[in-house]
């Protein structure tokens, strides 16, 4: 198990997402050190919410669990700790915490690839959180494996994840509602940056569409459907900006790819597919409009 620093507040966050209906919940333990050097420990869990990924849970229990202990309500005096050292087993949040601070705001909050950072919001109160500290460190620790206190939160978390249900508990946030989603016809797996972006006309059915929170922009899933396409029948992402594209789920467009090295985006919309149109060719539609 990780040795506990002194004069640390420690956190174990952990959260939680299961499927059918896809539902989220997260837990967070709050551990300390009396003077004997034993450990006494607090535990708490919430339900998230209908439609939640995992990474959102994982971001709100990180969350929740600093805004807990820095408010009046705290049961841990700030005087009795000189920081905070927050463990938690998902990559997405330790890899995120730095760029979410100092990089990704003032890039406009787009990746180093210059695509949309997802979860804006969240990654917000994360850092507006961290910062009511004067010191806070996260950590990794190996997810569910020799950790008690970590399998303590798993544990927790996927409880509160179970108490998630339509007219249930209301959670303390509220997710975006959950994509419009349609049935592949490619038998072929999500595969992201599998479609090279070179600016080039590609005839793609949309799978998903997905607003992303905080940000202007939409997220697609698509399958490449044009027969003579090097990419045929390949699933990727790709993005667009709200109010310049908008594309429906099930629906089949011919689309301008960005150019390399400008992320994955829908540059713009050359006119939606329709079936059995007689200016079918190898993706059996033609353009309209």
């Amino acid at each position: 198990m990780e040795p506990h620093d002194d004069n640390a507040l420690i956190i174990y966050t952990d959260g939680s997402c299961l499927a059918k209906p896809r539902r989220g919940g997260y837990a967070y333990r709050l551990v300390t050190i009396d003077q004997n050097g034993d450990e006494a420990v607090m535990d708490f869990g919430s339900p998230g919410s209908l439609g939640a990924t995992n990474n959102q849970m994982e971001l709100i229990a990180c969350i929740e669990a600093l805004k807990h202990v820095s408010s009046r309500h705290s049961p841990i005096p700030r005087s009795s700790y000189e920081k905070v050292v927050l463990y938690t087993d998902s990559m997405y949040v330790l890899d995120g915490i730095y760029p979410a601070e100092a990089v990704w705001p003032i890039n406009g909050w787009l990746t180093q690839e210059g695509e949309p950072v997802h979860n804006r919001d969240l990654w917000s109160d994360l850092v507006r959180e961290k910062q009511r500290f004067r010191r806070v460190e996260f950590r990794r620790v190996e997810g569910h494996r020799t950790n008690p206190h970590n399998k303590a939160v798993d544990k927790l978390a996927k409880g509160a994840a179970r108490l998630v249900r339509a007219g249930g508990p209301v959670p303390k946030r509220q997710m975006p509602a959950p994509p419009i989603v349609r049935r592949r016809t490619s038998s072929r797996k999500t595969e992201p940056r599998s479609v090279a972006m070179r600016g080039q006309t590609e005839t793609i059915r949309i799978v998903t569409a997905r607003n992303i929170p905080g940000q202007q922009y939409h997220a697609y899933k698509y399958e490449v459907s044009r027969g003579d396409s090097p990419d045929f029948e390949a699933v990727d992402d790709a993005f667009a900006l709200n109010g310049q594209v908008a594309l429906r789920p099930g629906h089949t467009y011919e689309v301008l790819f960005a150019r390399r090295g400008e992320g994955r985006w829908i540059r713009e919309v050359i006119g939606e597919i329709v079936p059995d149109s007689p200016f079918a060719g190898d993706a059996g539609s033609g353009p309209v409009g």
